[in-house]
């Protein structure tokens, strides 16, 4: 499978105001991109077994979610996450300084030291088996509308049962979902299709990062990670995963097409890059959605953003 980039020139005035949405107008990213011998559907992949945590019959508690829509997704999800056990053996084993304790209108702060990046097999082993335990105190469902985004939430106490251990629910987006039903309904474009496959993965796997978080530290919490000054464990998560947020930014512009695979053009009218984590330009996002993040000492006013080939994230759902 070869990639081939080549740039594209496209010049638009984007108008007055900030852009908080990030789009190809705002960066410096123009290309068109030519996949040949793109691969079909991986049979190994496809049979890939999948984590406790992600286990259908304890994680997708809402009946409008659909098993199959969701597999591709779940797989890759595990795979990530075994790919990534140091970051959860820090959250559930790491060395922590407190910052500050909660008080009244105040979160506590804590700050993760001398993290892992390597495990031994004892620790891998302990690392999995505390995942497994939190298996069916973690639950998906779909949001009820109102929002642009996935998000993670401590569910609502069980007043039959008051000794029942707390659980967590993630509100998967329902755009996204439909994404993904879509492309269990309709495999066309193994551009667009991986890409929504990998959302989707990145997505849970993100909000899953929150719902561990809080199953073992508590929800009013800030969490650092050494060497960042912000409080986001999704984010942090991706950084350990990918080496940055794996996004796709929105093009405004009608050119040619971004990506052409065996000669057909994808429907995918976005770009898929690599973003460093922490960047300004998330911040400003959540300053503008006036969604919560901790942040300490000074930031950087920049962000910096990579160019990804196709293939990354077509190979990404390839296990042969």
């Amino acid at each position: 499978m070869l990639s081939k980039i080549v740039p594209i020139n496209v010049s638009r005035d984007h108008g007055d105001g900030e852009c908080y949405l990030e789009c190809i107008d705002c960066s410096s990213f123009k290309r068109a991109e030519h996949l040949t011998d793109a691969p079909t559907a991986d049979p190994v992949f496809e049979n890939l077994s999948i984590d406790a945590i992600f286990r259908y019959k304890w994680f997708i508690q809402d009946d409008d979610i659909s098993k199959p829509a969701m597999l591709q997704s779940l797989r890759l999800c595990t795979m990530l996450l075994y790919a990534s056990l140091p970051f959860w053996h820090t959250i559930f084993f790491g060395e922590v300084v407190v910052l500050r304790d909660r008080a009244e209108g105040v979160s506590k702060q804590i700050l993760f030291i001398n993290e892992r990046t390597e495990l031994t097999e004892e620790e891998e082993a302990l690392t999995l088996a505390r995942l497994e335990e939190l298996a069916g105190r973690i639950v998906l469902e779909l949001e009820d509308g109102g929002e642009d985004c996935s998000s993670c939430d401590l569910a609502e106490e069980d007043e039959d049962d008051p000794d029942a251990k707390p659980s967590v629910v993630i509100l998967l987006n329902r755009k996204l979902y439909g994404d993904l039903e879509r492309v269990v309904k309709h495999r066309t474009d193994i551009v667009k299709d991986s890409w929504v496959q990998v959302e989707g993965a990145g997505t849970l796997g993100h909000e899953m990062a929150h719902a561990v978080m809080v199953l073992t530290h508590g929800d009013i919490l800030e969490a650092y990670f050494e060497g960042s000054q912000v409080s986001e464990e999704g984010f942090e998560r991706e950084r350990r995963t990918f080496g940055g947020i794996l996004k796709a930014i929105y093009r405004t512009d009608k050119g040619p097409a971004r990506y052409v695979v065996d000669g057909t053009p994808s429907a995918l009218d976005k770009m898929i890059v690599m973003q460093e984590w922490p960047n300004a330009q998330t911040l400003a996002l959540y300053r503008h959605k006036k969604w919560e993040m901790g942040n300490m000492g000074s930031l950087f006013d920049v962000s910096t953003t990579w160019n990804i080939p196709v293939s990354y994230v077509v190979n990404l759902l390839q296990a042969s």
